[in-house]
């Protein structure tokens, strides 16, 4: 319930950031920021899908692809979206203490706005930091938003500075952190507590 909670929140601010710019094809990041980042924690593996704009049908690929063995927890999102109406909709897989979400924003399936790996269990932030930088990504501070109430969100950004990585860390429960990835958005930079 914690995770949930915590990934709530975290989808939360991104929504509102993601959709600063309600654009249904928005810039796609260089073809080589896309290939080959993994970040290797040991236990957990994360292989960021980057291709911001994708389908539904592209995500549901990649997944079967790389995380086989992980749940669909709303295998219908599409259909209630299309059903209810709204600015974006999100598809969520889980393993274990994991669970992995995907923000779009069209009603046709397209237009992947936000992807989110996060984990109930505690990490090494220097860890995530030392992997995020090993490809290719630079660290530019802290994000401190009014209403976030994670203990720390970090920005990282991709080498050609199209893509922004935030991971988010709650010490609360024995500590849960995400690690999300979506095209810049030049309205967190406002947020932002820059590194010394």
């Amino acid at each position: 319930m914690t995770l949930a909670a915590v990934l709530c929140c975290a989808m939360t601010t991104v929504v509102f950031t993601a959709c600063s710019s309600n654009e249904d094809n928005p810039t796609f990041p260089s073809i080589d920021v896309n290939n080959g980042v993994v970040i290797n924690l040991g236990s957990i593996v994360i292989k960021p899908y980057l291709q911001f704009g994708a389908s539904l049908a592209d995500v549901e690929a990649y997944m079967k692809a790389n995380y086989p063995d992980w749940t669909d927890n709303n295998p219908d999102a599409l259909n209630e979206y299309q059903q209810q109406g709204g600015a974006t909709w999100k598809k969520t897989y889980t393993k274990d203490n994991g669970t992995i979400k995907y923000l779009f924003g069209n009603a046709s399936g397209g237009s992947l706005l936000l992807v989110s790996y996060g984990f109930n269990s505690p990490i090494s932030l220097p860890a995530v930091k030392t992997e995020l930088e090993r490809n290719g990504f630079t660290y530019e501070g802290i994000l401190k938003f009014d209403d976030y109430d994670a203990d720390v969100c970090n920005l990282f950004l991709s080498a050609d500075k199209t893509i922004e990585a935030q991971l988010s860390y709650w010490a609360k429960d024995g500590g849960s952190w995400s690690l999300s990835f979506q095209n810049l958005d030049e309205y967190d930079l406002q947020f932002l507590v820059p590194a010394n």
